[in-house]
C-alpha cells in the first residue's frame, strides 16, 4: 500500500514539475496567444453581419434567436482558443529529428510529459479566457432576465474539463501517425479546420439538421465546443446535459486507451538515431 502511495506521489511530483514548465512556456509565448485572441472579434464582426442578413425575415433560425447566435459564436471562439492543441507539430519534430532520444533517459513517459505540459500551458490562458467568458455569460443572463442555475454552471465547467481531455487525447493519438508518414503538417492544418467545423467552433451544429445533430451526439467532436456552449446558454435540458457529460467521459476513456495503445505500438518503430 505504501509502495502504491509512493508511486502516486512520484507521478504527481513529475506532473507538477512539467506543468510548471508548461506555464513558463505559455508566458514566453503569451504574445502569440494574445494575437490569436485578436482574431475572435474579427470573426464575430464578420459573422455578425452575415447572420444579420440571415435574420432579416426571421426572428429565429435553427432554434437560435439573433442574440443567441452572436453569444454562441463569441463564446465558441473563445473556448476554441483555450482548448486548442498545438503540440502535434512538436511531436512530429521529435519523431523525425531524433528529439525522442532525450525522453528515453527521462524517468517519465512521453505521453505523461506532454499531457502535463499541455495542462500547465493552458492554466493562464484558461484564467484569462475564463474572466472574459464570465462577463459575456453574465451579460447574456442580464439580457434574458434569467438566473443561472448552479447545477448548469457546474456541468458547464465539467464539460470544459472534458473538452481539454478530448482534445489532447484525439490529437496526440493522431500525432502517432508521424511514425508512418514523413510530413503531416498540411494534414494537421486540414484536420484543425475539419475539427473546428465538426466541434461547432464556427457555428452551432444545429445548422446541419436534426438528424445529423442527433448522430453527432455519439461522436466526440461536439463535446469539444458545441456542447459546453449550449449548456451555459440553456439550449439543452439538464437531463440531456448529464447524458452528454457521460458520453464525453466514455469518449475520453476510449481515446486515452487508443492513445496509449497506438503510441506504444508506433513508438516501437522509432529508431533512436532519428529521421
Amino acid at each position: 500500500m505504501q509502495s502504491g502511495d509512493y508511486m502516486i506521489e512520484q507521478v504527481f511530483k513529475k506532473f507538477m514539475k512539467v506543468s510548471s514548465l508548461g506555464i513558463q512556456q505559455s508566458l514566453e509565448y503569451r504574445t502569440d496567444f494574445f494575437v490569436s485572441l485578436i482574431s475572435v472579434p474579427i470573426i464575430v464582426v464578420v459573422q455578425y453581419y452575415f447572420w444579420k442578413a440571415v435574420y432579416t425575415n426571421s426572428n429565429e433560425v435553427f432554434t437560435y434567436s439573433f442574440n443567441q447566435m452572436i453569444f454562441y459564436i463569441l463564446t465558441a471562439q473563445l473556448i476554441s482558443k483555450v482548448v486548442s492543441s498545438g503540440f502535434e507539430d512538436e511531436i512530429q519534430h521529435d519523431i523525425k529529428n531524433g528529439g525522442l532520444n532525450k525522453y528515453i533517459v527521462i524517468p517519465m513517459s512521453y505521453t505523461l510529459y506532454h499531457f502535463s505540459k499541455f495542462i500547465g500551458g493552458k492554466l493562464l490562458q484558461t484564467a484569462l479566457v475564463g474572466t472574459i467568458l464570465s462577463f459575456i455569460i453574465v451579460s447574456f443572463y442580464l439580457e434574458t432576465g434569467n438566473q443561472i442555475e448552479l447545477n448548469r454552471l457546474v456541468l458547464f465547467i465539467l464539460s470544459i474539463i472534458n473538452a481539454f481531455l478530448l482534445t489532447f487525447s484525439f490529437y496526440f493519438t493522431l500525432a502517432a501517425l508521424c511514425f508512418y508518414f514523413h510530413e503531416l503538417g498540411y494534414f494537421f492544418m486540414a484536420l484543425r479546420l475539419i475539427t473546428g467545423v465538426a466541434s461547432g467552433a464556427l457555428f452551432p451544429l444545429h445548422i446541419f439538421g436534426k438528424e445529423a445533430f442527433e448522430a453527432m451526439k455519439f461522436l466526440p467532436f461536439m463535446y469539444m465546443i458545441n456542447f459546453p456552449v449550449n449548456i451555459i446558454y440553456e439550449k439543452i435540458s439538464i437531463s440531456d446535459t448529464i447524458f452528454g457529460v457521460l458520453t464525453s467521459f466514455v469518449w475520453i476513456l476510449i481515446l486515452f486507451s487508443m492513445m496509449i495503445l497506438v503510441w506504444k505500438t508506433s513508438s516501437n518503430k522509432y529508431i533512436s538515431a532519428g529521421g
